[in-house]
């Protein structure tokens, strides 16, 4: 099995058949640098956004 989880992300178009999809999805850009993440959680605490209700 092959499967990558990606996150802030939006998923384009999905093709194929049952056990050999292709799937396209477009990255957003982020200003984390995810190679450096530890998960700490610290980024949440800092960030100055606040997301509004849907």
């Amino acid at each position: 099995m092959n499967i990558e989880l990606i996150t802030y992300a939006d998923l384009e178009s999905v093709k194929g058949s049952e056990g050999n999809f292709t799937v396209r999805v477009r990255k957003r850009a982020r200003s984390i640098d995810m190679d450096l993440c530890t998960g700490c959680g610290a980024c949440v605490e800092n960030c100055p956004v606040v997301q509004q209700a849907a």
